[in-house]
């Protein structure tokens, strides 16, 4: 009995997900990060872009700060995967994390104007 009331006292978690451009071109591979502003990096959350689209599950809610980091785009010329700019100073962006599903999307490169709900 004590087991189920301590589960159903479990603080409910966030989902982001959306799709990841550069210059209007998915971004074919890379990672989107988020790290708790508060420095409690255990509570830190990552998952890899695959063919412009990420999904990130049970984030503790929360405001986090935002990192892209790694990533690659293939254009129809060639298929070789080109690295693009990436990292913290790249894409300086803070979000809030509530329980439930955010959708955001990533515009980045020369067009790119930053997070897109």
């Amino acid at each position: 009995m004590w087991l189920l009331l301590l589960v159903g006292c479990a603080p409910q978690r966030g989902t982001l997900e959306r799709r990841v451009t550069y210059d209007e071109v998915p971004v074919s591979d890379g990672h989107v990060m988020l790290f708790p502003t508060d420095g409690n990096y255990r509570n830190a959350s990552s998952l890899r872009i695959v063919d412009g689209w990420y999904r990130i599950e049970g984030i503790i809610p929360g405001e986090r700060r935002v990192s892209l980091e790694n990533l690659g785009i293939r254009s129809a010329s060639s298929p070789e995967l080109t690295r693009v700019a990436a990292g913290p100073d790249t894409y300086p962006a803070t979000i809030v994390v509530a329980p439930g599903k955010l959708t955001l999307d990533f515009s980045l490169g020369r067009g790119g104007d930053g997070p897109a709900p």
